[in-house]
């Protein structure tokens, strides 16, 4: 929730507290927005950063991507089987 409010805070360019069409895109797309781009590296870093040192290892990096790929190839078997019929 805290990253949420601070995330808002950032789109929210003219402080109103309130977000225009601009705005709702910065936050919804921040890779798109300069203003944004230091805030989504550093969520990104601290979801990586397993042992929280500050750093993203490169085991740490693979292992955000373990679910996913899993979840791919499971997607992928059940295409081949629904394909072959089995």
């Amino acid at each position: 929730m805290r990253l949420e409010k601070r995330k808002f805070k950032l789109a929210d360019e003219n402080g109103d507290e309130k977000l225009d069409k601009d705005e709702f895109a910065a936050y919804m797309m921040p890779q798109h927005y300069a203003r944004m781009m230091e805030f989504e590296v550093e969520r990104l870093k601290s979801k990586l950063d397993k042992n929280y040192d500050g750093k993203i290892s490169f085991l740490e990096f693979r292992a955000d991507r373990v679910p996913l790929l899993i979840l791919l190839l499971l997607i992928f078997s059940y295409k081949v089987c629904y394909l072959l019929d089995i």
